[in-house]
């Protein structure tokens, strides 16, 4: 669910456009200036209009530059924003700039910008004018998007703490709480430095919920205790990686199957095949792996491993350590990034 996000940067090449047919090459004749070239705020405070001013050795400069601060600030503000809440939340503050390319950069939609008349400033021989953005027309026109956001965490919550099964009742609030993170917290932190007065403290019932996130997801991973029940495992490594994957994605194994909740069931074959010629006997071997794991209310999730070329070996024991080696390798790069999809799939009702 991703709705359009408004893009502010856009506005460069749509005032770029309109201001190409207005180039003048020769100074216009003198004028006073607008009451704007003296104190910019005096004309548009900042409580309600985003305003920012250009210089240019021609009109269209001038304007572009205006619309470029302007997209400067919105970048920069937000960037500043969310770096300070993944800090204060843990996280990796470099992990912002996925977010910040979410909101700046992703969508199509416009606000009503508009431009001052331009004027000459004949001391420095330089065009100036102010682009600027009216904050309550701003967000009438984004803040239907943001709601929509709001409404799709909500609904993922409300659902997550009315369902039963532990398990899935873990995995659903971790969706609602990634999916807040990735789409919900970048436009909120937006709409608060489009239109502050409007947009904070406006969200109660998304902070309520968000707040209430970590205590519930704790109750609900100490209920949805996992077994894992690994059949013709090699050398054990099977079951340490699915441990580990699951251990990374905040799930709580249990190596005692009458403690759990939940059944992870792995079977491995080497799928061997024994090939007689007039020339000998040669083994080859496609080791996979099928996981299922199972809740109280039925199949959670799946998992199979991807095809590999055969293994073709002289004797059995060689055929299972390379075969086993390679599976491993494609195993250990695969089944982490299908787990962590899964999950994501699955909290979000795909």
């Amino acid at each position: 669910m991703k709705p359009a996000v408004y893009s502010v940067l856009a506005v460069i090449f749509v005032l770029t456009f309109a201001a190409c047919a207005s180039t003048s090459p020769e100074a216009p004749p003198p004028e006073p200036p607008p009451a704007w070239a003296g104190n910019l705020e005096d004309v548009f405070p900042n409580a309600h209009y985003l305003a920012r001013r250009g210089t240019g050795s021609t009109v269209t400069e001038a304007m572009t530059n205006a619309a470029q601060e302007l997209a400067s600030h919105f970048r920069w503000e937000i960037r500043d924003s969310l770096r300070a809440v993944a800090v204060s939340q843990g996280n990796n503050p470099t992990e912002t700039a996925y977010i910040e390319d979410t909101v700046i950069e992703r969508g199509v939609e416009l606000f009503s910008i508009r431009n001052t008349r331009p004027w000459y400033n004949r001391g420095y021989q330089r065009y100036e004018t102010v682009v600027y953005i009216n904050r309550a027309e701003a967000w009438q026109v984004f803040e239907p998007g943001v709601r929509r956001e709001e409404s799709a965490f909500l609904d993922m919550f409300n659902a997550a703490e009315a369902e039963g099964d532990a398990l899935r009742r873990f995995m659903m609030l971790r969706g609602a709480q990634s999916y807040y993170a990735a789409n919900v917290a970048p436009m909120r932190s937006f709409s608060e430095r489009l239109h502050p007065a409007e947009a904070r403290g406006s969200f109660p019932v998304a902070d309520a919920a968000l707040s209430a996130l970590p205590r519930l997801i704790d109750e609900a991973r100490s209920q949805a205790v996992i077994f894992i029940d690994s059949r013709n495992d090699f050398e054990n490594r099977i079951t340490q990686l699915v441990e580990r994957t699951l251990n990374n994605e905040g799930f709580n194994v249990s190596r005692n199957r009458a403690e759990a909740d939940a059944i992870f069931a792995v079977d491995f074959d080497f799928n061997m095949m024994e090939n007689r010629t007039s020339q000998g006997t040669t083994y080859s071997f496609a080791p996979a792996v099928h996981a299922v794991l199972n809740g109280r209310s039925g199949v959670i999730l799946s998992y199979h491993s991807p095809s590999l070329s055969r293994t073709v070996t002289l004797t059995q024991d060689a055929g299972r350590r390379r075969s086993f080696t390679a599976f491993m390798t494609a195993l250990e790069n695969s089944f982490p990034i299908e787990f962590r999809n899964s999950l994501a799939s699955f909290a979000e009702g795909r």
